[in-house]
């Protein structure tokens, strides 16, 4: 990750896989809303980083939000 251009979103996103995968072996949540979840906090973070390339700061902000508002 020390290449990664932002790296804390790296690292969200890898939270957000592990926790979402603890969801799906304890059964807390199904497969396909997981694999769902997934696809969406990867896009997010995706949106993020283009965000903070085009300098908009307040919209990557809310893209963060929202990745985390998927874990709750």
């Amino acid at each position: 990750m020390p290449t990664a251009r932002y790296p804390e979103l790296v690292r969200l996103q890898e939270e957000i896989r592990a926790r979402l995968s603890e969801m799906i072996d304890r059964r807390l949540i199904a497969l396909r809303a997981g694999e769902h979840k997934m696809r969406t906090a990867d896009a997010l973070v995706g949106e993020a980083e283009h965000d903070r390339d085009a300098g908009r700061q307040t919209a990557a902000r809310g893209k963060i939000t929202a990745i985390e508002a998927l874990l709750r």
